[in-house]
């Protein structure tokens, strides 16, 4: 069937039972409500300023906590505020997931709470990641805006104006869908740019989707779709979705279309933003691994984390990948493993992989956001350089603002660490895999 309109508007026309225009400002009933530690107790603030005592149990049944950002605590004070929220959780009968149960938005989506026609709000920028469930949209929100919606369980939201991605093609050897979302970010930067730039001029207040359509993309797991539906926010747009298959979208009624061929992907690595050319005028230059590899990136340091890039397939490309080379990681190398997920770590050891890299030298940890947010395990002192599968790398993000931060696949980061140097990991399906020097 084909869509007349944006996937966006005819959601959120159904949503409200009516035609919607973009920018119009609509009232949501979220079908989830959720936050984590970084952000429950400035809505608990809310609550004991208002006086409010008691959750409407319709409202209850829709609100998820987690611990997860900093999880195990690094010090007291996250200790002393864990067990707040977790009084929080028992005195108004919520939901809590704690004790290493995994980053809030992979858990959604991985144990299937996020179904299609869902519309998820959480207190964390990356709720974007929902949108890898066909026909679903998440959007970040404050802990106030959190605490507004656990009292009226409503929401006000832009319609969103959109952009079209379609994808075609497999990817290469030597790449993943973490290079493909990388890929899809050098790309949609600077078409999130000007799209932005032309609706400011057009709308009071708007926010901007991306649609993914395409067989291509339907090919990719749930998971796998995770690095694109989190990168999405770094290109500077709001929410996303999948387009569920079936459904063809009418290109003439998005603001942009960007169409992207997979077996174009090539290993990627945006570089720390301390190293990015003077004047590039985007957040995120991402660049070829084979322009950089070499003894000008000596690193030491390699995490396989984050909502965006510690899934099964991460975490069993970098157990191959060893074994491939045949090579041990240099002695210099601390390689960190935080799945995502605690059912990600547990498939991870059942199949072997996660023990196969431990054996190698890996540390693994505990399911959370920690290296990525500099809390964890791993933090980064100021001579290190590190590679990461995450999402963000400003400066100061996982501890010394003079550390250096790379982000790739796990593919590269592993190549990376055996070399003790940025390395192409297609250097090890062509029998190359020596240090590049």
């Amino acid at each position: 069937m084909k869509l007349e309109a944006t996937f966006a508007l005819e959601f959120f026309s159904r949503r409200v039972g009516r035609p919607v225009r973009v920018g119009e400002v609509i009232w949501l009933s979220p079908d989830h409500i959720v936050s984590h530690d970084g952000t429950t107790l400035d809505a608990v603030r809310v609550l004991k300023e208002l006086g409010v005592r008691s959750l409407r149990p319709s409202i209850r049944e829709r609100m998820k906590v987690f611990v997860d950002h900093s999880f195990p605590p690094a010090n007291a004070l996250y200790a002393e505020k864990y067990d707040q929220i977790r009084d929080f959780c028992t005195e108004y009968d919520v939901r809590l997931f704690d004790k290493g149960d995994g980053i809030s938005h992979s858990v959604m989506v991985e144990e299937g709470y996020v179904a299609p026609g869902d519309f998820v709000a959480g207190a964390d920028s990356h709720t974007t990641a929902v949108g890898a469930v066909p026909g679903a949209f998440g959007a970040g929100f404050g802990g106030t805006d959190i605490a507004a919606m656990w009292i009226s369980g409503r929401t006000w939201f832009p319609v969103p104006a959109s952009i079209l991605v379609r994808f075609t093609g497999q990817y290469p050897p030597g790449t993943d869908p973490v290079d493909g979302a990388l890929h899809m970010l050098r790309v949609l930067q600077p078409v999130v740019d000007e799209v932005r730039r032309r609706l400011e001029g057009q709308h009071r207040m708007f926010t901007l989707a991306v649609e993914f359509a395409g067989e291509a993309f339907h090919r990719h797991t749930l998971l796998e779709r995770m690095p694109f539906s989190t990168l999405v926010k770094e290109a500077n747009a709001d929410t996303c979705t999948t387009i569920p298959a079936g459904l063809e979208p009418n290109p003439d009624a998005y603001e942009a279309v960007v169409d992207l061929d997979l077996s174009r992907v090539e290993p990627l690595v945006v570089l720390p933003p301390q190293l990015r050319e003077e004047g590039y005028p985007y957040p995120f230059q991402v660049v070829p691994v084979r322009e950089v590899e070499g003894g000008g990136h000596v690193i030491n340091r390699v995490s396989i984390q984050s909502c965006t890039g510690a899934y099964d397939f991460s975490i069993r490309e970098a157990a191959e990948l060893l074994d491939r080379s045949g090579a041990a990681l240099h002695p210099s190398v601390q390689f960190y493993v935080v799945p995502a997920t605690r059912r990600v770590k547990q498939r991870m050891l059942e199949s072997g992989h996660l023990i196969r890299l431990i054996k190698r030298g890996a540390i693994d940890a505990t399911p959370s956001c920690g290296n990525c947010i500099g809390r964890g395990c791993g933090v980064l002192g100021p001579r290190d350089r590190a590679v990461s599968t995450s999402s963000r790398n400003e400066v100061g993000r996982m501890g010394s603002p003079e550390a250096l931060i790379y982000l790739a696949s796990a593919l590269t980061a592993t190549a990376s660490a055996i070399n003790g140097c940025l390395t192409d990991p297609r250097r090890f399906w062509d029998g190359q895999g020596d240090s590049p020097g």
